[in-house]
């Protein structure tokens, strides 16, 4: 019998491990109850990433990232609901429905969808016209000269785009799709005078760009001739490609990365496949020169040390000390390999093999020493002016270095090669740090009034009920028949309770209560700032001991609190009327003054 969709859903979430999936990603130590680590969503050096095996859910503390399984790989990957769940479906052995889930898709889900089959039909399109068909012939030969295997060729799913200007646009038209859905792949570009379209890669050799889990998500296509122009064309960004958040060959490269704890970084596709070919199965290319954060994120998810190996070209080094920065303020170990002269390491692992890679890999250079000797260049040493310059650009280095024993290496370095003495750079230092000390001081400001609202919230009691509810569902029932969100002073919290009053009657009124945990709480919270406060208070009190009877006695605590707010605002009424002689209104008042007040008596929380 095929599984609702609904009951899909659930048996993916109590199937699924999510430390097991986080740990693909990010690097996971057990501290008490729960894992942590780096958070792979924001660049931190110490880790606030909290995972929690028992509530199948995470949490991170630095930036507030949150949610259970499905939001971890939506978020991680860039995917919608739907196809989240089909990845964990196959991951953990859960039947996919066969009919289709009675709640609406997004069209945008839709067409992400249809976008990702475009693209792998556009791949066969093309390794089918460079294996098996004579328009291929030339392509073929540019790949084999660069020293490709049909092994290689076949692995990285190299092609070729035929030189006639509609080729792919009629093959996929005629797969059914509409000419909107193939212009927004990026394969197609509509015609100057809108009189149809044209495809974007025409007689190119064509390099197919994977995301993570090797799907086609875009191309890169490469002249063959000298004369043609650009030499490199590439797919613009889509619904499904985000040049910044992928590197080329990671699906490729991220076990070896992952079981090395090393990355290298080249600029060029053949580079890759090159390295790849030869054994050296843990370098990636950056999707243009320029190295993001975004990109760095994801290799600091598997590696703990970097090496960057690109061109020795001007452009290559400029990108390179682009790259150092980037990569550092993620946390990793930086490296530099440098590359002989006109030798990119296609070339050099094709010329001199892969062992002559490798030594270079053993040879490579500290980040720090790398921009000293790039930076310490440019300058005449031996004059007053040209040492100035040189420490004046040398000293934004210190900002990225938080290690003290790498911040003394640089200090030494510097006195020695520009010969200056260490307190003389020490005074400029300090003097570049006091300029630099109005953003430092508003950043401590901030962080000093997160963790200020942080204590105020450890001591509110809402905060710590709230809290006990969450883990305590099956109170809910008992919990809605005495109280209403109403009774919350704090309005994040009387939103949050109106949330969970409205899951408890969805649950009520399909009469399956085993729905009503934890984690479908916290799912039911479409705002996401609501539901990071909710996340926050379930991590931030993990260690806070609740039990049914703190709950009963937390409910006698919210109504007392109530009605003394009710009789306070009962005695303003009574002031009013005695001065407007309402006789009616205060008798009503009065009778109600008295009932509260007689309650209140009886339960001792209120003095007579």
């Amino acid at each position: 019998m095929s599984l609702t969709f609904n009951d899909f859903i659930e048996e993916i979430r109590q199937r699924a491990d999510i430390v097991d999936l986080v740990s693909d990603y990010v690097k996971l130590e057990l501290k008490g109850k729960n894992y942590v680590g780096l958070c792979p969503f924001h660049n931190e050096k110490t880790p606030s990433f909290t995972v929690s095996r028992d509530k199948k859910l995470y949490y991170c503390f630095g930036c507030g990232a949150g949610g259970d399984i499905f939001n971890f790989l939506m978020e991680i990957e860039n995917l919608p609901f739907f196809e989240a769940a089909k990845v964990l479906a196959e991951r953990y052995g859960v039947p996919i429905p066969q009919k289709k889930p009675n709640r609406t898709r997004r069209k945008s889900d839709e067409i992400r969808d249809q976008l990702f089959e475009i693209h792998e039909w556009a791949a066969k399109f093309y390794q089918y016209l460079l294996l098996e068909h004579k328009l291929g012939k030339n392509a073929l030969k540019y790949f084999e000269k660069r020293g490709f295997t049909r092994a290689t060729i076949e692995k990285f799913r190299l092609g070729y785009a035929p030189r006639a200007w509609t080729a792919l646009f009629h093959f996929l038209k005629k797969k059914g799709y509409p000419d909107y859905l193939l212009e927004k792949s990026g394969l197609v570009l509509p015609g100057k005078q809108k009189n149809g379209y044209y495809d974007r890669f025409r007689d190119r050799a064509i390099f197919t760009i994977f995301n993570l889990r090797g799907q086609p998500i875009g191309f890169g296509g490469r002249v063959m001739e000298p004369d043609q122009n650009p030499k490199y064309l590439n797919s613009p960004e889509t619904p499904i490609f985000l040049k910044n958040q992928n590197l080329y060959g990671f699906n490729f490269a991220m076990d070896q990365i992952r079981k090395t704890g090393q990355a290298i970084i080249v600029e060029g596709y053949t580079d890759v496949i090159t390295a790849h070919q030869y054994g050296i199965e843990n370098v990636v290319a950056s999707l243009g020169t320029s190295l993001t954060e975004n990109q760095a994120r994801l290799l600091a998810r598997y590696a703990e040390e970097v090496y960057i190996a690109y061109d020795a070209d001007t452009a290559g080094q400029k990108a390179t000390l682009r790259g150092l920065d980037i990569l550092k303020n993620t946390g990793l170990i930086v490296k530099v390999i440098e590359l002989p002269d006109e030798l990119d390491p296609d070339e050099l692992i094709r010329k001199n093999g892969a062992e002559a890679f490798k030594s270079l890999l053993e040879d490579a250079i500290s980040f720090i020493d790398f921009k000293l000797n790039k930076i310490l260049k440019q300058y005449d040493l031996d004059s007053p002016d040209g040492k100035v310059q040189a420490v004046q650009e040398l000293l934004p280095m210190f900002l990225n270095i938080d290690n003290a024993i790498e911040k003394d290496y640089l200090i030494k370095q510097i006195v020695k090669r520009v010969e200056i003495s260490e307190q003389a750079l020490k005074e400029e230092l300090e003097h570049f740090i006091k300029e630099k000390s109005k953003i430092k001081d508003r950043n401590d400001k901030n962080w000093h009034t997160s963790k200020e609202t942080r204590k105020v919230i450890s001591d509110d009691f809402e905060a710590k009920f709230i809290n006990a509810i969450l883990r305590i569902p099956q109170m809910i029932g008992k919990i809605f028949e005495e109280i209403t969100p109403d009774f919350f002073q704090n309005s994040d919290y009387r939103l949050i309770m109106q949330q969970i009053y409205l899951c408890y009657q969805q649950v009520r009124e399909s009469g399956d209560f085993s729905l009503l945990t934890t984690n479908n709480l916290v799912e039911n919270f479409s705002d996401n700032d609501l539901k990071k406060k909710v996340l926050e208070l379930l991590f931030y009190y993990q260690d806070y001991e609740v039990t049914e009877k703190f709950i009963v006695e937390g409910l006698t605590k919210l109504k007392e609190y109530q009605m003394t707010m009710e009789m306070e605002t009962i005695l303003k009424k009574l002031k009013q009327i005695k001065n407007h002689g309402n006789l009616v209104d205060l008798n009503q008042i009065l009778i109600r003054y008295h009932r509260l007040l007689h309650y209140g008596m009886e339960r001792g929380g209120i003095n007579g």
